[in-house]
Formats: structure tokens, sequence, C-alpha cells
């Protein structure tokens, strides 16, 4: 029954469209961007609608030397009010800024039955990321694919129901900072000290909550400049329950060595992926009538740095020889006599 009525709906709409063409209004071209300000690890949708007329085609994106498009969509809508009939097509583009600055995006043009319709420009301000460390994505060491998360498709979130692929151990985690608190995706980085000697041992953990399917990503980890580092153990991957949702948690540690002392910091940690978001969609674009598709952004999710406070190792006492430790010596002759 589903499919005959899509199937009148569909006539009904090609009737009106071919009867009707003195109805359609005359063109018309809007572009905006989400936001006018966006930061390096961050993203902004650009979205084109094109009003009237009867032949709506793609328009011409100007180059955008200082974006990469890493994501785009369409969207149809058919309006009949008071038998006047409205046409219009949404084109969406998600825009990642590739260098930090005042860039202008546009004019936008399209042709439609061979006139020349624009709109914009619009202008858009790139800023740092939180790490002020100037434009691009720190990458090593870079891991294609988080093992762990749903199989789902890329841009699907994990649907109630399907079989979790997770381990199923429940270490205690820690609850997440109050302004992520139970986010759908978070992270965190900690230390097991922050008052130590030079060359005194500290744990550093980094963890990746998710509650959501994520495609693409990578982990960007500090340089650890004051510290000799070593990997503890490989990525462990397990789920906890913070707020009453369930998390996937993807944990790293390091040993970290002071190498001197003072007020040391750890520097940022990072992970970069697709992370999927629910955009609006025509009506007659859906099969279900449900007016939303699914798609995937991406993201960056940044642990601030930890502060480590590294002393001085104290003065020798002064019988200190240079050994530290027990000692016992010990020796035997293989023979007590000689001929």
């Amino acid at each position: 029954m589903r499919k005959f009525r899509l199937y009148i709906l569909g006539a009904l709409i090609a009737a009106c469209l071919g009867a009707a063409p003195e109805a359609l209004a005359q063109p018309t071209v809007h572009v905006e961007v989400d936001q006018d300000t966006v930061s390096m690890d961050d993203t902004l949708t650009m979205t084109v609608e094109i009003r009237g007329g009867s032949a709506l085609t793609t328009p011409e994106i100007p180059p955008l030397g200082n974006f990469d498009v890493v994501g785009r969509s369409t969207a149809n809508s058919v309006e009949i009010v008071n038998g006047e009939m409205s046409v219009s097509k949404t084109f969406t583009y998600v825009l990642s800024p590739r260098r930090v600055g005042d860039f202008q995006i546009g004019p936008v043009k399209v042709y439609i039955e061979g006139q020349e319709y624009s709109a914009g420009p619009v202008r858009v301000r790139v800023t740092p990321d939180g790490g002020g460390g100037g434009p691009g994505y720190q990458t090593q060491p870079s891991f294609p694919q988080m093992p762990g998360f749903p199989s789902a498709p890329p841009g699907f979130p994990q649907m109630p129901g399907m079989p979790q692929p997770w381990p199923r151990q429940s270490p205690q985690a820690p609850a997440p900072p109050d302004d992520k608190a139970y986010a759908d995706t978070f992270v965190t980085a900690e230390t097991d000290r922050k008052e130590v000697y030079v060359g005194q041992q500290v744990i550093f953990t980094f963890r990746l909550y998710s509650t959501v399917s994520i495609s693409g990503a990578t982990l960007s980890l500090p340089d650890f400049k004051d510290f000799f580092t070593e990997e503890l153990m490989k990525e462990r991957k397990y789920e906890t329950e913070l707020g009453g949702r369930r998390y996937a948690v993807n944990e790293w540690r390091f040993a970290l060595f002071p190498t001197k002392a003072g007020d040391l910091q750890t520097g940022e940690t990072k992970v970069k992926g697709n992370v999927p978001v629910r955009i609006q969609r025509g009506p007659f674009d859906d099969p279900f009538f449900q007016g939303f598709a699914m798609t995937s952004k991406p993201r960056t999710f940044t642990a601030a740095s930890v502060g480590i406070k590294v002393k001085e190792l104290p003065p020798p006492p002064k019988d200190f020889t240079g050994l530290v430790g027990q000692f016992a010596i010990s020796s035997t002759l293989s023979k007590d006599s000689l001929n």
C-alpha cells in the first residue's frame, strides 16, 4: 500500500509540474553558513538554496582554496499553497578550514534556463584551534581505524539491539569533566601523580569515550619533550557506564620520566575522526517521510595538557658512595692448596 501511495503522489506532483509551469515563481538563490567564525579543529556548513524555475541545476561553487569540502548532500522540496507551487533545491556543503584568517566564499552562481542567478559572497573568520599551534593537524602516530567501535556503515550510529563487538568487561572509569558530562563523544587525559622528582615514573592515561561509530579516527599524541616515554600497553578497549549511558572506551597508557625539574606540561592529546550527524532533508527524498538523513562530520576532540611539578633530587648524604641498594660480596677458591 505504501508503494501505491508513493506512485500516486509522484504522479500528482509530475502532473502539477507539467500542467502549471506559469505558477512557478521566478528563481531565487540564497547562500548562508551556519557560523561566521570557526576554529581550525571544527567545520562549518554552507547551504545554497535555489527556489523557483522548472529546471533547477547544481550551483557553481567558486574555488575554495582555503577550505576542503569534506561532505555534501542535496535535498528537494515541492510545496503547493493556495494552488501556487514552490519548488526548491538545497545543496549542503561541509567545509573544513585549511588555514587561519578572514576569508570570502562566493559569489555562488546558478544557471537556470540560460539565465544566470547569483548569491553571496559570505565572509568567514577562521581562528586557531585550542592548541594554538597554527594550521594543520598532527598525525603521528596514526591509527587509521579505531578498533572496538560498532561495525555499522560509516555515518550511521549503532542501533539498539545490534550486536555489540566490544568486550563486556567494565572497569571503573573516572567521570568526565563537567563541561563534557555525558556527551556522545569526549576525551580525557590524566596522570597518576602531580608532583614527582626528576627521573621518577609518572603514568599518563588517555581515554576516548564514545556512544557512536567513529570512522577514520587518528590519534595525535603530545611530543612529551621534557620526558622520556615508554608505551606501557597497546590500545585497550572496554565498556563503561556514565550517567546511565553505555560508552565504548579506547585507552592508552604511557610511562613518563621527567628529564628536568620545573613546572612541566605533557601537551594536548587529540583524536580526529568522522562522527554521524543528522541533516534535514526534503520530504520527497525520504521514502519514509521522516525528514532526516545521516551524514558524517569531521570532528576533533582535544584533551587538555596535564601539569606536573618536578622537583630536583635531594642532595646525597656525605657518606654516599654512588651506590644505592644492598650488596653482599663472597669469594671461594677451587683449591685450598697447590703443589
